[in-house]
């Protein structure tokens, strides 16, 4: 039973909260006593009484010298957990403030309350997320960002729903962007990633895949069109640096599709130092979201997604009846639109 490389006493509580979580053993049950558990499991009185307090910081028993150890009462709250993996608040990007500001909307209309957590990457930060949930203190869990360990714990959980609220279809705004472009007469475009240079993940590389698919089956339309496309990272000093490299070393395409915001904010700023104006020596469009819009000499022409659809999505589907305990609910991919602006020549 105890053959994992956490320490014996961490196994112990271990095994008792699954079997709690599970109700195996319910609520207000005795658990056995200190001299029974250390018989049970092979171990000295002291090792139980460390599993035991364990058990007692994680809200999962009561403790009384006189009466004995009992499996406390957890009725599963009506607060929904935000992950974060920084501030929000301090972020280049405000995607993730607009949808904390949308989450803490839709939970007062529809009765929930919110609970956020911030730097998941500490190890107190993890334990306070797996304190909550298996307390019973947290409904479902809404992870914008994750760590290594936060992703093997949520999928062992068997406790509460969860879900992944950015899914954004990838595939289908490097198809419409591209497409917007060609409508409007531009036959040489480049193409920026929305993904940085570096793609390590999975679904990362899925991502870039469908991003590279969608811009390409949007080219294959027009037979005199040529599409060149390239990653440059994604922070706005990246689209700095690579703009201006991309400005200064060849003859300029009909138009650039930046496919990240913060990237574009970069690029406007190489284009101004470069003197070259929008839309009259090249059209630009980018990507934004909506709510999230930032400074540029002309009305920029966008591929937008909506954060108030990838919040109010999120939680309907971890809300429905189909959303079940331990579960990753799978999110619907939000699709994008287009706001025609003047620097592709509206």
């Amino acid at each position: 039973m105890l053959q994992t490389a956490l320490p014996v006493y961490q196994q112990i509580a271990k095994h008792i909260e699954d079997r709690i979580i599970s109700m195996d053993l319910r609520e207000g049950e005795r658990l056995p006593s200190t001299a029974r558990l250390a018989k049970k499991y092979g171990v000295t009185p002291v090792t139980v009484q460390k599993s035991l307090q364990r058990l007692v910081e994680l809200d999962l028993i009561d403790r009384s010298p006189k009466r004995g150890t009992f499996v406390k009462s957890h009725s599963i709250s009506n607060t929904v957990g935000l992950i974060f993996g920084y501030n929000p608040s301090t972020e280049e990007s405000p995607l993730y403030l607009r949808m904390l500001e949308h989450y803490n909307t839709y939970a007062r209309q529809h009765n929930l309350n919110v609970k956020v957590y911030l730097d998941i990457s500490s190890d107190r930060a993890l334990y306070d997320v797996r304190s909550d949930v298996t307390s019973g203190k947290i409904k479902s869990l809404v992870v914008l960002d994750s760590s290594d360990p936060l992703t093997d714990w949520l999928m062992e959980q068997k406790t509460i729903p969860w879900i992944s609220p950015v899914t954004l279809d990838f595939h289908k705004s490097a198809k419409i962007g591209v497409e917007y472009l060609l409508e409007k007469g531009y036959r040489e475009i480049t193409m920026v990633s929305m993904l940085p240079e570096e793609v390590p993940y999975a679904d990362w590389q899925e991502d870039l895949r469908n991003e590279r698919r969608g811009a390409e089956e949007a080219i294959k339309s027009c037979s005199d069109a040529e599409l060149e496309f390239v990653q440059w990272g994604n922070s706005e000093i990246a689209g700095y640096q690579k703009g201006k490299e991309f400005l200064s070393s060849k003859k300029l395409p009909d138009a650039i599709f930046v496919h990240h915001d913060i990237v574009c904010r970069g690029f406007l700023l190489a284009l101004a130092e470069q003197g070259i104006k929008v839309p009259d020596d090249i059209a630009l469009l980018t990507h934004a979201n909506i709510g999230c819009d930032f400074a540029s000499p002309v009305k920029l022409s966008k591929v937008v997604f909506d954060p108030v659809a990838m919040v109010e999505s999120s939680l309907s589907q971890l809300m429905s009846t189909e959303a079940k305990p331990g579960q990753l609910v799978d999110m619907n991919p939000i699709s994008p639109k287009i706001i025609p602006g003047i620097s592709c020549g509206e």
